[in-house]
């Protein structure tokens, strides 16, 4: 009875644990990153509220704020649509500047890396 009960608590332990692992990481696919600069970050109460707008855009999966460097990480579910309109919104309606948005797809940088090496390939053989 004692071991039957230990085995359950155990299934029940990690069927919990796997609950909490997002879909994109069980797929092996990787998160859209969007580096923006947001001018007037000074403290924890600044990231906070700026945390509480950011966390409503659709497709957003992560958040990381990063006081000391004027930095939120934003990162995408796979495939989501990123507007940099609606960052730029939300981070107004928090208070701050919107600075430089930097967007990294997982996906299309090795694309971009092949596509801009023909493209020196070509321009050299001018």
């Amino acid at each position: 009875m004692a071991t039957t009960r230990k085995i359950f608590i155990g299934l029940m332990t990690l069927l919990l644990a796997l609950a909490f692992i997002p879909t994109h990481a069980r797929a092996g696919e990787q998160l859209q990153k969007v580096t923006l600069r947001v001018d007037g970050l000074a403290c924890p109460f600044c990231a906070y509220g700026l945390e509480k707008k950011l966390k409503r855009i659709k497709g957003l999966e992560k958040l990381d704020i990063k006081i000391n460097d004027g930095v939120a990480l934003l990162y995408y579910k796979p495939g989501a649509e990123i507007d940099e309109k609606v960052i730029d919104k939300k981070v107004k309606e928090a208070g701050f500047t919107p600075g430089k948005i930097e967007i990294e797809n997982p996906a299309s940088s090795s694309e971009k890396t092949a596509s801009s090496s023909e493209t020196d390939q070509k321009e050299a053989g001018k």
